[in-house]
């Protein structure tokens, strides 16, 4: 007996997908900073200390030309007030007297004579200090900023690149049939169909 034998072979596929890809390129902006330096000034009055010893040194006899100028004139004013009152006195005495003028001139005379005296004075000098007097001087400090310039660099458009994706279909094995006939061989001899 012969019979045909069949076989049959499915179909294979790869498929590879790659997907979309997107690349965004975007520049940093760029930030520029400028600012020129500041300028500072400084204004400065310095103190003074004045020491005046003027009338110390006037004390000790250290005086200056006006001053011993000024002193000797009111002393001397005062020695011709002196002497005027005293010539005045005199003479009005001696008008009073009369006859008797040449005993109120000897009087006058020993009176003068016997006022002679010699005043010695002890004292510490000079008396007064020097006057010290401090004027403060003045520090200023004056600023003088500069406002900073900035600057911005933007790229406003950006870079895209785009890959699409892709379907790749592969067939690996193609369909097939095949048919394949098998002749079956009787065996040689006799068969024997015998119930016992």
């Amino acid at each position: 007996m012969n019979f045909l034998k069949i076989t049959t072979t499915k179909t294979e596929f790869e498929i590879k997908a790659t997907p979309a890809k997107i690349r965004i390129k975007q520049p940093k902006p760029k930030l520029k900073i400028k600012q020129k330096p500041a300028k500072m000034q400084i204004i400065r009055t310095p103190g003074k200390l004045i020491i005046d010893q003027r009338e110390a040194f006037s004390q000790v006899g250290n005086k200056t030309i006006m001053k011993l100028l000024d002193d000797i004139s009111k002393v001397s004013l005062d020695i011709c007030r002196e002497a005027i009152a005293r010539i005045a006195a005199e003479g009005t005495a001696i008008m009073r007297a009369g006859k008797s003028r040449s005993d109120i001139v000897r009087e006058i005379i020993i009176e003068k004579a016997l006022q002679k005296k010699i005043e010695i004075n002890v004292d510490a000098l000079p008396q007064c200090g020097a006057k010290i007097h401090f004027e403060e001087g003045e520090f200023e400090i004056i600023w003088d900023i500069n406002p900073p310039q900035i600057d911005w660099e933007v790229y406003p458009r950006a870079e895209i690149e785009v890959e699409p994706h892709r379907v790749e279909i592969y067939t690996l094995k193609h369909p097939a049939i095949r048919i394949d006939f098998i002749k079956k061989i009787q065996p040689s001899g006799l068969k024997i169909n015998k119930k016992l």
